[in-house]
């Protein structure tokens, strides 16, 4: 049976806090950061975000046809910067609620400074795959919620993302 709730936005949280989210679950939020995250705990705490520079990203995403972007290959596309190619792959409602622009000054901004990041959970539900990352100083998470066997979406749509820094407490 379809729920069509399902993937109805729950939250988006301020750019300025450090962390993106949209397109996900109740279901994926609720217990996770606790999952993957003992020992730390996320607060949200203020990103000075400082204007980068363009010159290897494109003004807008391309329409151009590529492979899609495995769920293991997420992190590592990322750091690459090709973020035309991962919003490429996002869901509609994801970019209704997250403008390509507010996409990439995000992700440069809280990947300044990332040399890796080291997978660290995997969950598959029903219709969806969860993957999570930290990276190697365990003070930025990506976590990431892809299409898997959904009615809806192809095989590796990104129907959510979550990108944070944590803090040790």
């Amino acid at each position: 049976m379809r729920r069509s709730n399902k993937w109805l936005p729950v939250l988006l949280c301020s750019l300025l806090s450090g962390s993106l989210l949209t397109g996900c679950s109740s279901d994926m939020l609720a217990g996770s950061r606790a999952d993957h995250t003992k020992g730390y705990s996320a607060s949200v705490k203020s990103v000075q975000v400082i204007q980068p520079q363009r010159t290897s990203v494109r003004v807008t995403p391309s329409p151009e046809a590529h492979d899609p972007i495995l769920p293991e290959q997420l992190a590592d596309v990322l750091l690459q910067g090709n973020y035309e190619l991962v919003y490429s792959q996002t869901s509609p409602e994801f970019k209704r609620e997250v403008s390509w622009q507010a996409f990439v000054d995000t992700v440069q901004s809280l990947n300044s400074r990332v040399e890796r990041y080291v997978p660290v959970t995997e969950q598959h539900y029903e219709d969806s795959l969860r993957k999570v990352w930290v990276d190697s100083h365990n003070s930025r998470q990506i976590s990431a919620l892809f299409a898997e066997n959904h009615a809806d979406y192809p095989d590796y749509t990104i129907l959510g993302m979550q990108m944070q820094q944590l803090h040790i407490h």
